[in-house]
């Protein structure tokens, strides 16, 4: 899937993070013009979930072509009420249609065939493109689907199998063995042959365990894994600037990718957030201090 940072910088050997030294994790051609990728043509997740969310047919139409056939009536639902206008209001009903359209076209654009349960990171694929996707763009795949599972009184079947492949599938980038804090985690990317490899990246690893969090809280306790979100809280204090000579210290390093990590909100203020929640579960002292201690 097409995201906003560049992704594909994320792998950069061969190796899992725990077989890499420091130095040979560090990029220094990142601004090279000549290492640049171009830009990719082909439409983005946003870009066909924007598509399938508010036009009047329920999925763009490569997705349509891969789904099973549908009658007229299911095939070409009503158009959006007052989807023209802006400001206009939007029926609690006209949402739930939007987002089971959005999940059904990220479920059949981007899923793999069967037996696999990974999705791709491009649509539609080519050669060159990695395995799988990198595991924050799975992560937020996972998280929307849930919540429409969640959300709706009777979900479709094959949402709930697709939130059961995604659990799955985000497990095929946790990496047992540790990186450069020798703590286990999620690894940015996974493929066939290698499996779990490349950096590992502590916003990444929050967004999965705030996810374990929101199943649990959703679920009154069936599902979402509590030792798994603790396992990563335990990884993200392992990334919190501890240098008090560094300028405004504090907050969790973005990566473990050395001198590329810098410290930044998108890593700090969900490390926060998966420490606040587990201490409103759990009672524990050490979380909230840890939440209040990474947002000051």
């Amino acid at each position: 899937m097409i995201v906003d940072e560049p992704m594909h910088d994320r792998v950069r050997a061969d190796r899992g993070p725990a077989d890499r030294s420091r130095q040979d994790r560090t990029r220094t051609d990142r601004a090279r013009p000549d290492r640049i990728r171009p830009a990719d043509p082909r439409p983005g997740r946003r870009a066909l979930l924007g598509a399938a969310a508010c036009s009047a047919v329920a999925l763009p139409a490569a997705a349509a072509a891969a789904a099973p056939a549908a009658s007229a009536a299911s095939a070409a639902p009503a158009a959006p009420t007052g989807s023209g206008r802006a400001g206009a209001q939007v029926s609690g009903a006209e949402r739930r249609q939007r987002a089971r359209r959005a999940v059904e076209a990220l479920r059949l654009n981007f899923s793999q065939d069967a037996p696999s349960e990974m999705l791709s990171e491009l649509y539609p694929r080519r050669d060159g493109d990695p395995d799988y996707s990198y595991c924050w763009p799975l992560s937020q795949a996972r998280a929307a689907a849930c919540e429409l599972s969640y959300a709706l009184p009777t979900p479709p079947r094959a949402v709930n199998a697709f939130v059961a492949s995604l659990e799955r599938a985000q497990e095929a980038y946790w990496y047992p063995a540790g990186g450069e804090t020798d703590l286990p985690g999620y690894t940015a990317a996974c493929d066939a042959e290698q499996g779990p490899h490349g950096d590992m990246y502590y916003d990444d690893n929050a967004w999965v365990g705030l996810q374990e969090v929101e199943e649990h809280l959703m679920t009154n306790g069936r599902r979402g894994d509590l030792g798994r979100a603790r396992a990563v809280l335990e990884l993200l204090r392992s990334g919190e600037d501890t240098d008090p000579d560094a300028p405004s210290p504090g907050g969790i390093f973005w990566t473990q990718a050395g001198e590329e990590s810098g410290r930044n909100t998108v890593s700090t203020v969900p490390s926060a957030k998966l420490a606040l929640r587990l201490h409103v579960l759990t009672g524990e002292d050490t979380m909230l201090r840890d939440a209040q201690r990474w947002m000051t």
